[in-house]
């Protein structure tokens, strides 16, 4: 079979997490899956990847995860003096949410992968379906054109932060939120 035969797949899910909020999500992430590995980044100064035993924990803006049960070794190659992990695939990539100013940014988990992977569609989605179990809340956009969305996760320390006076802002849009 060749590669332009095969389906790529990609989950993604938008979410507003506090540290608390990546603390809460590791712990559980870590009761259903106890072999998981969470980098902080993907680039590190030696081959072996730089391992947090909380997302909360990473001093970068990305964390990546993977069940090492399924997954042994991370592959990497040497890049510019350091070496880098995957950013898919093999890995869920979980991109922060961030505070700037009085806001917090919104974040991302996802993936990428072929149809005919073993084992990451199944782990993946649940990944997911652990993230999604943190939800206290829905949103809805500001402006002129208001509308109401369930597409991301709120965090219960995410929406205490709300609630607080502070804003919601899409990461890479001119959009900011409030609870519905």
């Amino acid at each position: 079979m060749r590669v332009d035969d095969l389906k790529n797949r990609q989950i993604v899910q938008p979410f507003f997490l506090t540290k608390i909020d990546e603390d809460k999500f590791s712990n559980e992430l870590r009761n259903a899956f106890p072999s998981i590995k969470i980098s902080d980044d993907n680039r590190w100064a030696t081959s072996s990847p730089v391992l947090c035993n909380s997302i909360a924990n990473c001093s970068s803006n990305y964390a990546f995860l993977w069940p090492s049960d399924l997954l042994s070794d991370l592959p990497v190659r040497p890049v510019d003096a350091q070496f880098e992990g995957h950013q898919t695939s093999v890995v869920m990539q979980f991109m922060r949410s961030r505070q700037v100013d009085n806001c917090l940014m919104s974040g991302q988990l996802g993936v990428g992968f072929y149809d005919t992977d073993p084992w990451m569609p199944t782990w993946s989605r649940s990944v997911v379906g652990i993230l999604r179990k943190l939800n206290v809340a829905k949103l809805k956009s500001v402006g002129l054109n208001s509308t109401l969305t369930s597409a991301y996760v709120i965090g219960a320390d995410a929406e205490k932060f709300l609630k607080e006076g502070e804003c919601f802002r899409h990461s890479t849009a001119d959009v900011t939120y409030e609870l519905a």
